[in-house]
């Protein structure tokens, strides 16, 4: 008996899948009903192996009597997972004899203590009771702690990087979505503010701002608006229906950029973009996809033929040009061939080891050339180890994984890293300097000045060059100007791929050039006017070389392993896409991926991904912040190790992939905030028909015919992921207490039996009948909270009731006296003291007075922290924020302000007050004297007002 399911796309059947009860199988097919894949279970569910029809290698699994995956092989790909005698994995071995071992410590969490490399590297982990991860130990000793912990109004998450004395800190709501992200020693903070709805409405980072607006009652956005530094812009958009219809980039007329609007056509799918720069030259781009399987079938005068399933055969309409790109039996990429006017002008071929590593590259570029042959050697742990043929280079690393030193040819360069894995030192120099959010700040005599989104804004060395950096809401590079009064924009007009570089614009010239990709993402053709130029990318989109439409070699590249120029015949023709499709700066030689720097010189992210921490603790030993691509430039990372464990992913591998069959809507969606960190789950409210409706629609899109169970192998269960939980601090208040702010800010204490009676009792007599101002502080993870009490003569009582806490808060008292109405009044200040909170209860006073007090004296610290933070800048030879005169400059280093400047609020601290000790949020502006000697007037004749 055979049960089945049928996928209709535009009322034709595209796949059809039958499972056979008696054979335990189950069958794809395509339109024709011809098989394509066969899956074989066992009487639990389990997959037994995935046999393809087409040329495809097959996949098969091997399971112990407890139903465990003891092995897993595709070809002379194999992975083979052992276990110890309490059932915990203890090592997965590869084909290549190398094997990563899990050690644990006798207790009733079955949770890896230790985890040990091929090479002996070591990684220690360190849980709580509950047995959630708390820190993790790299092997040289390196110390990397992580806890999230509650608060009152918010979660966080709370980083301590290596070397480093503060933390990293993330505040997040209920939702899951960012709220607020601080750096350490208050070097930078982003406060992130949200709709009613949960939208997000603004960012504010330092003197940046960026605000969205959405169409009433929709998530669509109409507009995103930004200001930085001396440029405003804003991109509004139309939609019709759901679909992107049109988007108008507009910036004001003293930033030098031009405006841009782009038009999106479809039919039923995308079918051109309009792109129209400066209300003068207009530029479409044509694309056309298969109605069905939705991959792409043209873009522009190229049109993209699969005359098989492992092969991709591009051509232009004139057949001058075409492209072959080839692949095995794996998916992986082994061919890449360019052929202009019936002649070859760059071939690459690739051999894989039994990792599915690259091993031999052969290239060939120009028509007449030969072709050169390039090996690569890998150490035990995947690190690239030694390249030999034309150049020839090896690395050597330490036990942390860090690259000590490298091999140019015969030339040695021996390199030192600091306790955060960052490299300092490039031979016999200090190279590269660290500030104290752990951004590389400085090279040589470059210096680098990033915002607190951790994107660089900011490049120069002093009588050499000087350039700043712009980018979007979707945190792309729109826009770079140089010292010369050169500015060059970059226009991103691809909704299938929004980070691609579609038009690279000039405004002073009126120059636009087209960039067009092939369907590997890889930049093959150049256009600007009648100039036509094609380009020949290596496997991992790394421009090699450019050629004219007659096919003579224009610009040829050759990099080192990591990136590295070491050979340019025309750095004078520029071309923006570079090594692995990023975009180098032709002056710093830094390239950028999105808004993250990279330095091929270093061989180093310039900023770390610390954010991201929840999700790289599922592999401890991708720990490391600061380091490019796991120390394997050479091969493309997979997603899922390419293991094809499920359904899914085989119809993507045989040319189904779900994701383009079925139509999304094109839109523009603003910055995922969402925190990597597990946020507590809430029970949910939930009628029971849309439970209904969930299940129904959860299981309409599940293709396979074979029931989900419990016993079945997830598709995670590949990665063998440790227990990635994040351990929890303890509340701020103590366990059992709930402090809220309720009607006319009134604070209400809420408690649980678990808690301790002494502290429930103490918390509920005090904090019960005060008022709870809305305005709190965050320092070194510490979170400061405030509170009014009116009756002065409650401060007594309370001080004794406060003493019966003991130990658990430092308790201080101060006697203060304030100005009021009728001359100076007595009040009292009573803090609690924890390693994570301030409690500060003032006696005698009223929300108003209070909250004025600390917006005052928040905004006083902020201007004292942000002169502090100038003299910094200065004394260490960067430009500051203001543009100094000599003079100013040598009165900063001498006194540490300048006089007749003044400190003011960028972001109106009033209605954001989470911004009023936020150093960044202080901008220097010079005294108007004029109006400084109205303004103490006016001062003067306010109390007699």
């Amino acid at each position: 008996m055979q049960v089945g399911r049928k996928l209709k796309v535009n009322g034709d059947n595209l796949l059809a899948i039958e499972f056979d009860r008696q054979q335990y199988s189950e069958t794809l097919y395509d339109r024709n009903q011809l098989a394509l894949l066969t899956v074989r279970y066992d009487s639990l569910g389990h997959p037994l192996s995935w046999q393809p029809t087409q040329n495809v290698t097959s996949v098969t699994l091997e399971y112990d009597r407890f139903g465990r995956l003891v092995r897993w092989e595709r070809g002379q790909l194999s992975e083979k997972y052992s276990f110890d005698i309490r059932g915990r994995l203890a090592d997965v071995r590869y084909a290549d004899g190398s094997g990563i071992m899990y050690k644990y410590d006798d207790g009733p969490i079955s949770v890896p203590t230790e985890i040990i490399l091929p090479s002996g590297s070591r990684y220690i982990l360190q849980y709580d009771v509950s047995g959630s991860l708390q820190a993790v130990i790299t092997p040289n000793g390196h110390k990397h702690e992580i806890a999230t912990q509650t608060s009152i109004g918010f979660y966080k998450l709370l980083y301590l990087a290596p070397g480093v004395g503060h933390p990293y800190v993330l505040h997040y709501n209920d939702r899951g979505q960012l709220l607020a992200k601080f750096f350490p020693k208050n070097k930078g903070r982003v406060v992130y503010t949200y709709t009613d709805e949960g939208r997000l409405e603004s960012i504010l980072c330092g003197p940046e701002r960026t605000d969205f607006y959405y169409h009433n009652s929709t998530a669509l956005i109409k507009s995103i608006t930004k200001n930085v530094p001396g440029l405003d812009f804003r991109v509004d958009y139309r939609h019709h229906g759901s679909l992107l219809k049109e988007e108008r980039h507009r910036y004001n007329s003293r930033s030098g950029l031009d405006g841009a609007k782009f038009r999106y056509q479809y039919d039923p799918r995308l079918s051109s973009v309009e792109v129209e720069i400066n209300g003068k030259s207009t530029i479409t781009t044509r694309y056309r996809y298969n109605s069905e399987s939705g991959t792409l079938e043209q873009v522009q005068q190229f049109l993209v033929h699969r005359p098989k399933l492992n092969s991709i055969f591009i051509q232009d309409e004139a057949r001058q040009y075409s492209k072959t790109i080839g692949t095995d039996t794996y998916g992986r990429l082994v061919v890449l061939a360019i052929t202009l006017w019936n002649k070859e002008i760059f071939s690459l071929s690739l051999q894989y080891n039994n990792r599915s590593r690259i091993k031999h590259v052969h290239t060939k570029i120009g028509k007449d050339h030969a072709s050169h042959t390039t090996n690569y050697t890998y150490t035990v742990d995947g690190f690239l180890e030694e390249v030999s043929g034309a150049q020839s280079w090896r690395f050597i690393y330490d036990i942390n994984g860090n690259m000590k030193s490298l091999w140019e040819g015969p030339r040695q360069i021996s390199l030192r890293h600091d306790d955060g894995d960052r490299l300092i030192g490039y031979g016999d120099v200090e190279l590269y300097l660290v500030d104290v959010r752990g951004f590389i700040v400085q090279r040589g005599e470059e210096k680098f000045k990033f915002n607190a989104m951790s994107q660089l804004v900011h490049a120069f060395e002093l009588h050499q060059y000087e350039v700043q950096y712009v980018y979007d809401a979707q945190n792309r590079l729109i826009a770079r100007k140089d010292h010369r009064g050169n500015i060059t924009q970059f226009i991103y007009a691809d909704l299938q791929r929004p980070n691609a570089i579609t038009h690279m614009h000039y405004p002073k010239d009126s120059l636009t050039f087209v960039l067009i990709y092939d369907t590997l993402g890889h930049l093959i053709y150049m256009q600007q006017g009648n100039n036509k130029f094609y380009v020949a990318c290596d496997h991992l989109g790394s421009p090699v070389a450019v050629f004219s439409s007659e096919g003579t070699i224009i610009k040829e590249i050759q990099r080192n392993p990591y990136g590295k120029v070491t050979y340019d015949s025309n750095p004078e023709f520029f071309l923006p896409v570079d090594f692995q499709g990023g975009l180098r700066d032709p002056v710093t030689q830094l390239i950028h991926f999105g808004g993250r720097v990279y330095d091929a010189l270093g061989v180093q992210w310039l900023t770390p991904n610390w954010e991201s921490m929840p999700t790289l603790l599922q592999k401890p030993y991708d720990i490391h912040l600061y380091r490019f691509h796991g120390n394997d430039p050479i091969n493309p990372a997979q997603a899922d190790g390419g293991h094809l464990n499920d359904l899914p992913a085989w119809m993507a591998a045989l040319g189904y992939d779900m994701r383009r069959v079925l139509v999304a809507p094109q839109t523009r969606c603003p910055p995922d905030t969402r925190v990597g960190a597990p946020v507590p789950e809430a029970v949910p409210v939930i009628s029971g028909l849309s439970c209904m409706a969930d299940i129904v629609q959860a299981e309409f899109y599940r293709f396979s015919t074979v029931p989900k169970t419990a016993v079945k192998l997830d598709s995670s269960s590949f990665q063998r992921h440790i227990n990635s939980r994040v351990s929890n601090l303890p509340s701020v208040l103590g366990d059992g207490i709930l402090l809220s702010r309720g009607e006319a800010h009134r604070a209400a204490v809420h408690v649980v039996s678990e808690s301790s009676p002494i502290l429930r009792d103490v918390m509920v007599a005090i904090f019960n009948d005060t008022l709870m101002v809305d305005v709190h502080f965050s320092l070194h993870g510490q979170d400061s909270f405030f509170f009014v009490q009116p009756q002065l003569s409650k401060a007594e009582e309370d001080w004794v009731q406060l003493g019966r806490l003991g130990t658990m808060f430092n308790i201080t008292k101060h006697v203060v006296e304030s100005e009021g109405v009728g001359g100076p009044r007595g009040q009292v200040d009573i803090r609690m003291h924890s390693t994570s909170v301030v409690l500060n209860i003032r006696y005698g006073t009223s929300l108003q007075e209070e909250r004025h007090r600390l917006m005052r004296h928040a905004r006083r610290r902020a201007v004292d922290d942000a002169w502090t933070q100038e003299l910094e800048l200065v004394r260490n030879g960067h430009k500051g924020s203001n543009d100094w005169t000599k003079v100013e400059r040598e009165e900063l280093m001498a006194t540490g302000m300048v006089a007749r400047y003044f400190g003011t609020d960028v972001h109106d601290i009033e209605k954001y007050p989470e911004l009023a000790d936020d150093p960044s949020n202080v901008a220097f502006r010079k005294e108007n004297s004029r109006k400084r000697r109205g303004k103490t007037r006016r001062t003067r004749l306010k109390p007699d007002a």
